[in-house]
């Protein structure tokens, strides 16, 4: 099982990659739960997971310079998730970071995505403003392709 973690202060969201695809693991019914703690992280993700000494991997995106994880958990030996899926995860839910963690080490997406800047922490809770306001769906999905294949040359 490969686990992607995302902590910006302190609120953390899980997800499951499952069947090519990233499931979010919810807490009480919530997507992100505030962990000033990460033993009670670690806690909740092993009741969660129901984790029974499975060989897993994480990749964990944060605005921390650690994020450690217990030693009694066995790691694989190589995360194998397809670069696709991960920036597909990190587009559509606009998951901006500073810092690529992975357990076991040494995995590297070799994408272009917008890091955090010290000063943006601040603006991460902040509603984004509506693009759309005509309520035409397709044309918005066509304005963001368009943004996508403009901003990937």
């Amino acid at each position: 099982m490969i686990f992607l973690i995302y902590e910006i202060k302190n609120k953390i969201t899980l997800y499951e990659y499952n069947k090519n695809k990233f499931n979010i693991i919810k807490n009480n019914g919530e997507e992100s739960t505030n962990f000033s703690n990460k033993e009670l992280f670690w806690e909740f993700w092993k009741d969660k997971v129901q984790y029974q000494d499975e060989n897993v991997g994480f990749i964990i995106l944060t605005d921390e310079d650690l994020f450690d994880i217990p030693n009694n958990i066995k790691l694989t030996n190589e995360i194998q998730i397809p670069t696709e899926a991960i920036e597909s995860l990190i587009e559509i839910k606009n998951l901006r970071y500073k810092n690529l963690i992975s357990y076991p080490t040494g995995f590297d997406m070799n994408i272009d995505v917008e890091f955090l800047e010290d000063n943006s922490l601040d603006k991460i809770d902040e509603p984004k403003e509506k693009e759309n306001t005509s309520g035409d769906l397709r044309e918005y999905f066509l304005n963001k392709t368009r943004e996508y294949k403009k901003n990937r040359n």
